[in-house]
């Protein structure tokens, strides 16, 4: 169903893999559906980003997000993929820095909107250790309304 050139089957097939809950998808499984970050209906990518990494957390598709980082148009995409880039770095400590370094090049990034350079703050924060579990979920809410201070990622990034 993943493969399948109908963008709905493609989601019903996203939608089944589940998250959090119950066993995790095979490896294999969600390597294929990580492929699908560079499906182009935003839909399928913004499911595919939620189904691997917010939902299983799955690290092996973090170079995938990073990719999508860099080169994603759609906010809805983006706001997730930020959301599964913090995720991976805050359960991954070894992926931690090179998240870190993503995050702020999203944040700094003039062509980026507001609410995404203000978002990977949040996310960054939050990935850190820095914001408590209600700071975050308040943040997230209204992020271009938190003040964004990039010389903090270079202090995180120094630590």
């Amino acid at each position: 169903m993943l493969e399948s050139g109908d963008s709905d089957v493609i989601l019903s097939a996203l939608f089944s893999l589940g998250g959090r809950t119950g066993d995790a998808p095979a490896g294999e499984l969600l390597e294929k559906a990580s492929t699908l970050f560079a499906h182009p209906d935003p839909d399928v990518r913004r499911q595919a980003v939620f189904s691997v990494a917010i939902h299983w957390g799955y690290v092996p598709a973090l170079r995938g997000l990073l990719g999508l980082l860099a080169t994603e148009q759609d906010e809805e995409v983006l706001d997730a993929a930020v959301s599964a880039v913090a995720r991976m770095g805050r359960e991954s400590p070894e992926s931690r820095a090179e998240a870190l370094s993503a995050l702020r090049r999203v944040a700094s990034d003039e062509k980026r909107s507001r609410r995404a350079s203000h978002q990977a703050y949040v996310e960054a924060r939050w990935m850190c250790g820095e914001s408590s579990p209600a700071e975050h979920a308040k943040e997230g809410l209204a992020p271009e309304r938190v003040p964004l201070n990039l010389a903090w990622f270079d202090q995180a990034l120094r630590r």
